[in-house]
């Protein structure tokens, strides 16, 4: 089971045998007895579930969102007359998924990808055969494989500047495999970084761990993430304040030494917003602004946040995944393209496999792999 497994599991016992808030919070910022005021910064997933939680526990919550809708990077729009997600559109690993949950509830259409080796473009533009991709996609998800065991077990030991990237070259080279095939699989394996958000040169052995998703195949969401968002937002709502359009300019903790503060000994935080420059006092704020809005505003903070973090905001990178939605007039990828029915259709054929991946080019400028 992975970490990230482990930890939902035992958040979700945590669930079950809690029903009221912590006591000793309460006791911390209610030296009065009155019901704590706490701030939340960013209307998506995270914002709208954190303020959820805590509203269920009796707790006063405002959600503070600069966009004028929730959702924060899930988002849909209408492309040719159908919606379609510009953010998340899978699953990623169902086993106890509380998203699988709710894609059941609300009656969700998934569709489950055939797992078939993704047919591969080398960095000369030139497609690789059936084998070849088999070969090169077997290799790379295998390693990787391996990177997430050899982490797990071994990360007190791992000196924190052995990359990814000097794993996969390890396993490669033990392999003893020809130089093409080689060069080739490190290529393929590069593409995790993009999915990650920093080149495998940048990414640590070490917590490599960390990474690690949760078991169970992948789901690509068909339907989309509207209902999801609808419900989300709509119980959000019942829960909590929700000001959109809100641009949150200054975050100032009361040990800062202002003298804005409102009278009173229960005032912890001051929350000021760009409309109108109105100050507003917290017990609690949560922030779940996305990390570029971190990036670009540590001096939102007063005072400074903790060097800890700073230096955690400012290493810490995400992936840019752009989207291009093409159309057809028939889902021809789901047909084989000889008689063999779509139930004989394996994988060891090949045959109009679900993924296609190009290596970073050779015969561009923009030297970044691309998969689809």
């Amino acid at each position: 089971m992975s970490r990230i497994a482990q930890d939902l599991t035992g958040y979700l016992s945590s669930e079950e045998s809690s029903t009221e808030a912590s006591p000793t919070m309460i006791r911390r910022i209610l030296p009065h007895g009155r019901k704590t005021n706490v701030c939340v910064v960013g209307a998506g997933v995270a914002g709208m579930r954190c303020a959820q939680i805590l509203g269920a526990k009796g707790i006063n919550v405002t959600i503070l969102e600069a966009r004028d809708r929730t959702g924060g990077r899930m988002h849909q729009t209408m492309l040719g007359g159908h919606p379609v997600d510009h953010g998340p559109n899978w699953i990623h690993g169902v086993n106890q998924n509380p998203i699988l949950d709710l894609a059941k509830e609300i009656g969700a259409s998934t569709f489950s990808p055939p797992e078939s080796a993704p047919s591969i473009f080398d960095h000369t533009g030139q497609s690789l055969s059936a084998e070849e991709c088999k070969q090169c996609s077997g290799l790379m998800w295998g390693i990787i494989e391996e990177a997430f065991e050899y982490s797990n077990k071994n990360a007190a030991s791992i000196p924190q500047d052995q990359s990814l990237l000097d794993f996969f070259r390890l396993k490669l080279k033990e392999k003893n495999l020809p130089e093409p095939v080689t060069e080739r699989v490190l290529q393929a394996c590069r593409s995790w970084g993009d999915y990650i958000g920093g080149s495998i040169e940048k990414q640590s052995l070490k917590y490599f761990w960390l990474e690690e998703t949760i078991d169970g195949e992948n789901l690509f969401l068909a339907s989309t993430y509207k209902a999801f968002l609808d419900r989300i937002t709509n119980d959000t709502y019942a829960h909590a304040k929700v000001e959109l359009g809100t641009q949150v300019v200054s975050v100032m903790t009361q040990d800062s030494g202002s003298k804005m503060w409102s009278d009173g000994p229960s005032s912890h935080v001051q929350v000021t917003t760009l409309e109108d420059f109105t100050h507003k006092d917290y017990d609690e704020v949560v922030m779940t602004a996305p990390l570029g809005w971190l990036k670009n505003r540590t001096a939102v903070f007063l005072p400074s946040l903790p060097d800890r973090l700073l230096t955690a905001i400012e290493n810490i990178s995400y992936g840019q995944l752009e989207k291009v939605y093409l159309t057809f007039p028939s889902a021809f990828w789901l047909s084989p393209t000889d008689s063999t029915s779509l139930e004989n259709n394996s994988p060891d054929n090949n045959l109009n496999p679900f993924f296609t991946q190009w290596l970073a080019p050779s015969y561009t400028s923009h030297n970044w792999p691309v998969e689809c």
